[in-house]
C-alpha cells in the first residue's frame, strides 16, 4: 500500500485491515482443503451421497470466505486514493473463488446425471417425467424467449452453473461460446452479442414479411400462412416491446392485403 494511503488510514483501521486479511487468508486456506477433497472424492468416483456433503462443505467454506472478503472491504477507507484499485482487486478475489465453487457445481451435477443413467426404471413406481431444460439453437428470434425461460427454469434451480448452460445450447449457439464454456458470464455474454441485439431480431421479422407474396384468388392456405406470418413477427416484437416497429409501411401493405383478400374493413395489427 502506498504511503499516501496510509497516510489516510488510522492505525486503528490499518490493524483491523490486517486482522480481516488474516482471516481471510484462513478461511480461503478451509475453502482450498474442502474443494481438494471434493475432488479427490471425484476421481475415486464415490457416490453422489458422498459428494453431495463435500460440495456443501465447498458452500459452508465460500459462505464465511465471503463473509470475510467483506469485512476486509469494509475496512478500506473510502477517503483514500487507492480505494477504487483495493476495492476491484477485493471483488476480482471473491469472484475468482466463486468460479471454483461453480467449478465444483458442475462436476457434481455431471455426477448425479451419470448415476441417474445408470439406474434401472422402477416399473412398480409412477415416475412422472421432470420438466425438460429450454432449448436454444441459434434462432435469434427465439432467443428472448429462451433467456427468460432460462432465468426463470434452470437459474432458479441451478444458480450462474456454465455446465447447466452449456446443457441448453445447440448448433450455432453452441459453437458461439466455445472456449468459454467454463465462464458462465463469458458465455451469456458472447450470446447476448450474437443473439441479443434487438436490432437483428427487426431486420429478421421484416425480412420475412418482405419476403412474403401476393395471395392468389381462393387460395385460403396462402393467406392463412401469410396472416400466420404477420401475427408471429408481432408477437416476436411484442417480447422485445417493440410493436410500434410492425407499423411501418411493409408491414401495413401485408396487412392491407389480408383485409382485401377477407374482406375485412377494420383488420389491424394489435396495439
Amino acid at each position: 500500500m502506498s504511503e499516501a494511503t496510509l497516510g489516510a488510514h488510522s492505525t486503528a483501521l490499518l490493524v483491523k485491515m490486517d486482522d480481516t486479511k488474516r482471516v481471510r487468508t484462513s478461511e480461503r486456506r478451509k475453502l482450498n482443503r474442502a474443494i481438494k477433497l471434493f475432488e479427490e472424492s471425484v476421481k475415486q468416483d464415490d457416490p453422489t451421497e458422498i459428494l453431495k456433503p463435500a460440495f456443501d462443505e465447498i458452500c459452508g467454506a465460500y459462505k464465511r470466505l465471503e463473509n470475510a472478503n467483506d469485512d476486509f472491504i469494509s475496512c478500506i477507507d473510502v477517503s483514500c486514493d487507492e480505494y477504487a484499485s483495493l476495492l476491484a482487486v477485493a471483488e476480482d478475489y471473491i469472484t475468482e473463488v466463486y468460479r471454483l465453487k461453480c467449478k465444483a457445481h458442475s462436476q457434481l451435477l455431471r455426477k448425479i446425471d451419470g448415476d441417474k443413467s445408470k439406474q434401472k426404471a422402477d416399473n412398480t413406481k409412477f415416475i412422472v417425467k421432470k420438466l425438460e431444460p429450454p432449448k436454444f439453437d441459434g434462432q435469434i428470434r427465439l432467443y428472448p424467449t429462451f433467456k427468460k425461460d432460462f432465468e426463470r427454469l434452470m437459474i432458479t434451480n441451478y444458480g450462474e452453473d456454465p455446465y447447466v448452460l452449456k446443457q441448453c445450447l445447440l448448433g450455432e449457439a453452441l459453437k458461439v461460446v466455445h472456449g468459454v464454456d467454463d465462464d458462465f458470464y463469458k458465455m451469456i455474454d458472447r450470446l447476448d452479442d450474437k443473439f441479443g441485439n434487438v436490432t437483428k431480431v427487426v431486420d429478421s421479422v421484416l425480412c420475412e414479411i418482405k419476403a412474403l407474396k401476393p395471395v392468389p384468388e381462393r387460395n385460403n392456405k396462402k393467406l392463412v400462412e401469410l396472416v400466420n406470418t404477420v401475427e408471429r413477427g408481432w408477437l416476436d416484437m411484442c417480447k422485445l416491446d417493440l410493436k410500434s416497429e410492425m407499423n411501418n409501411t411493409t408491414v401495413i401493405s401485408q396487412v392491407e392485403n389480408i383485409e382485401k383478400r377477407m374482406g375485412l374493413k377494420s383488420y389491424r395489427i394489435p396495439k
